[in-house]
């Protein structure tokens, strides 16, 4: 009984695990996939990233562009989306498993699922390749990021540069100080980019965000009150079944306890409690494993994606109402599976015998 019940334990707190960290906190969610937002998108001319950055009201600017170069290792080749930025100290969402982000123009940053599949690690040579023109690149780190399943590398514009890539546009994206609204911030790259004559076109990336959490949101909170109605069918189920055994196999001495003065509210009353500290102990182990299975779940979901790196926390007060539910559902259960004790008449067993 006690394994059947930490077992359901962990199933629940692993849904409103879920909840708690992805679901009512996307920011949770948007660090495990490792994607770059910032508060506002600008896409335009490339090179006034170091101006962008000087402007009120901008606390971060970080330019990002992407080529597709043909990585091979030991004979393995792969073509692989790679995120070209201006410099790795502007990126602040960064999901790192192993070594650094790529400084110079001889380095690349592979995530887990590409050094997998190249079969190569922190330290290795790879080499990379667009049209006629290759380079050697040494793998300076193991990172993890969602886009394209979790597929891609990264390294600096200068790297990019040495395959011959041309990228006269680049997306910025601008991370606001505190207080500074989306409009504020526009208006202040609006009014820079007429001074200089630039012409930029601008995105809101709380929308882009939301465009890619709500579904995730809302699927998550779907799969939470599934799992919460499985436990409750499986414990009544399980305890029903329990309780009619226990009540068939033990009549007769139920008979004699009621003939000696017991009532049928106590024979009741102790049939809802003889399973409970089994449950009791099966809640606290499911309770106490739940952590750790949340995030072995997780990284088993997203694990085709490489996803290495997760932080999955259950809150107390959420333990304590899954196991208080589950204690009050087992009671319940016991109780309207063990009413039949209230027909128990011990002078009828007597003269049956």
């Amino acid at each position: 009984m006690s394994v059947i019940i930490a077992i359901l334990t962990i199933v629940s707190l692993v849904g409103v695990g879920s909840v708690e960290n992805f679901s009512n906190d996307p920011e949770g969610l948007i660090g495990i996939m490792g994607f770059e937002f910032g508060d506002m998108g600008v896409t335009g001319e490339s090179g006034y990233a170091d101006e962008m950055r000087e402007l009120s009201g901008v606390k971060n600017v970080l330019v990002e562009n992407s080529i597709e170069p043909t990585y091979s290792y030991n004979g393995k080749t792969s073509k692989i989306y790679t995120i070209v930025n201006d410099d790795g100290k502007y990126a602040i969402n960064k999901v790192m498993i192993e070594g650094r982000f790529p400084e110079n123009d001889n380095e690349v940053m592979l995530t887990g699922s590409v050094a997998k599949e190249l079969g190569c690690k922190v330290g290795d040579v790879i080499t990379a390749k667009i049209g006629d023109k290759k380079e050697d690149y040494i793998v300076t780190g193991i990172n993890q990021r969602l886009m394209q399943a979790g597929r891609t590398a990264t390294m600096v514009k200068s790297g990019a540069e040495r395959l011959g890539a041309n990228m006269p546009y680049d997306n910025y994206y601008v991370t606001a100080e505190d207080g500074v609204s989306y409009d504020e911030l526009k208006k202040t790259f609006e009014d820079y980019a007429e001074k200089e004559k630039l012409d930029f076109s601008y995105s809101k990336m709380d929308d882009m965000i939301s465009s890619v959490t709500d579904t995730l949101t809302v699927t998550i909170s779907a799969v939470c009150v599934l799992l919460s109605i499985i436990t409750v069918l499986i414990v009544v189920f399980v305890e029903s079944l329990v309780i009619r055994a226990k009540v068939t196999r033990e009549w007769r001495g139920m008979g004699i306890s009621k003939a000696l003065g017991m009532s049928s509210g106590e024979l009741l009353t102790q049939i809802m409690l003889s399973n409970i500290p089994a449950i009791i102990v099966g809640c606290i182990i499911g309770a106490l494993l739940s952590s750790q299975a949340g995030k072995a779940v997780v990284e088993m979901a997203f694990s085709y994606m490489g996803v290495q790196n997760v932080h999955f926390n259950i809150s107390f007060i959420w333990m304590v109402v899954v196991f208080v539910g589950i204690v009050l559902v087992a009671m319940m259960t016991s109780g309207l599976a063990g009413r039949k004790v209230k027909k128990i008449n011990p002078i009828e067993m007597i003269t049956e015998e």
